[in-house]
């Protein structure tokens, strides 16, 4: 509702000037509104449709300055977003990136894509059941490699000797290098497929036989993703953040850094709890997001297990989800927008135009606030919960969606050792009186 004291008043201090009313006056009278119209981003357009970009973001200021933050305005942004643009972002094109390391998935031997589609179908291969269905997307991945190593060598796109000899030095000779837990992975990949499609003895032992070298190299060294779970946060300093960055999308005037800002925030805090993995994080309202009395609270089905996973989500994360329905607007609007969001079935992080981002957002703001993706979430709930012992792994397996005994033993023996150097630095220190402490070490 306009204030007129106000915006007098305002006009007065110089704080919105005469020529910004004309405009907002112009505006309202171009919409030519009755009492039940709904103003939304369609009518906006069509109304300022020969406005130029300075004139509309000159309105843009003048209605955040006369009026509450109000859905209105968010339809605003997006008929801006959608029909005008910036003068640098209009027309631009963007070529794909061309592949340097692999094919494209359509250029795979047939033989090869008839097994992919029984994989995905859950059909056992020759020697081997196929994988998890994420597992699947990774394969895909390596297979494409494989193929262009074999076609760049002039060999058969085949799963020869010659060809898988070739393949494994290809990934010793990348532009960067890759770590010894990479190698090792695409090695175990090749071997699985090689498996499930019957490949010959000597490929099958040729790939066991190096599966196991590249597991014994790679145990030497510490993983890049460990070191940088190491130098993740706290989840107190990561709440810090949330909060500091919300803070910062309330005074921006940019619309789209702050809807940046306020995708961000959600991500780190709630996926650092419910460390789900980056394919089940495209979650829609009404969908794998539930609303009821009792809260938010999320109902969908694990894309790596493919059970089912139900949880309700704790108020305080909830608050981190409101904000992302709000975008910027006043919270008497809440439920409002949120009915809304539900109506439309809305996805839970959506770029400041209403735009869908890309698959792997959510791993991409952690990447670009924490330095490593979310994939380091599920690690560091392993790393946060082992101090409780075999009860605290048990936990974090579950909340991870971790099955693998295999797995368990690596967590349970990691917990042991931390658990075991904090009791030995602890016997330490206390048998160091505070003159050999000076003497020693200061």
């Amino acid at each position: 509702m306009l204030d007129i004291d106000q915006t007098l008043t305002q006009i007065v201090r110089r704080e919105i000037s005469v020529a910004q009313i004309s405009i907002v006056d112009e505006f309202f009278s171009a919409l030519k509104l009755d009492a039940e119209a709904h103003i939304d981003a369609g009518l906006i357009s069509k109304a300022t449709e020969y406005w130029t970009w300075g004139k509309l973001t000159s309105l843009r200021a003048a209605l955040r300055k006369i009026f509450e933050r109000s859905p209105f305005e968010r339809e605003l942004d997006i008929a801006i977003a959608r029909w005008h643009g910036p003068p640098e972002d209009r027309h631009r094109s963007h070529k794909p990136r061309e592949k340097r390391f692999s094919l494209d998935i359509s250029d795979l031997p047939h033989s090869w894509l008839e097994a992919l589609a029984a994989m995905e179908d859950g059909l056992p291969g020759v020697a081997a059941n196929p994988p998890a269905p994420s597992m699947i997307a990774t394969t895909k991945v390596k297979l494409r490699e494989f193929a262009k190593v074999a076609r760049d060598r002039g060999l058969a796109m085949d799963l020869t000797l010659e060809a898988t000899r070739e393949y494994e030095k290809s990934l010793f000779n990348r532009e960067r290098p890759l770590s010894p837990v990479t190698i090792h992975s695409a090695m175990r990949q090749v071997r699985d497929f090689a498996r499930y499609i019957g490949a010959k003895e000597e490929v099958l032992d040729y790939l066991l036989e190096r599966v196991r070298f590249h597991e014994r190299r790679s145990a030497k060294i510490q993983p890049k993703k460990e070191a940088k779970v190491l130098s993740l946060p706290t989840y107190s300093e990561m709440f810090a953040i949330a909060f500091e960055m919300l803070g910062e999308a309330d005074r921006l005037p940019n619309p789209r850094h702050a809807q940046y800002r306020r995708n961000a925030a959600l991500a780190i805090t709630l996926f650092a709890a419910l460390p789900l993995r980056v394919a089940d994080t495209r979650i829609s309202f009404g969908k794998e997001l539930a609303w009821d009395e009792a809260g938010y609270k999320f109902d969908l089905k694990v894309s790596k297990t493919g059970r089912r996973f139900q949880s309700r989500i704790h108020p305080v994360f909830a608050f981190f989800i409101d904000q992302v329905v709000l975008q910027g607007c006043a919270p008497i609007y809440l439920s409002e927008m949120r009915e809304s969001c539900f109506q439309k079935r809305r996805l839970l992080f959506v770029n400041y135009d209403d735009t869908a981002p890309h698959k792997n957002y959510v791993s991409f703001l952690w990447s670009q606030v924490l330095g490593t993706g979310s994939h380091a979430a599920r690690t560091k709930l392993h790393d946060e919960f082992a101090r409780f012992g075999s009860r605290g792994v048990e936990l974090a397996m579950k909340a991870c969606g971790h099955r693998s005994e295999r797995t368990a033993e690596a967590y349970r023996t990691a917990a042991f050792e931390r658990l075991a150097l904090e009791k030995v630095h602890d016997d330490l220190s206390c048998n160091f009186s505070d003159d050999e402490w000076r003497e020693f070490f200061q």
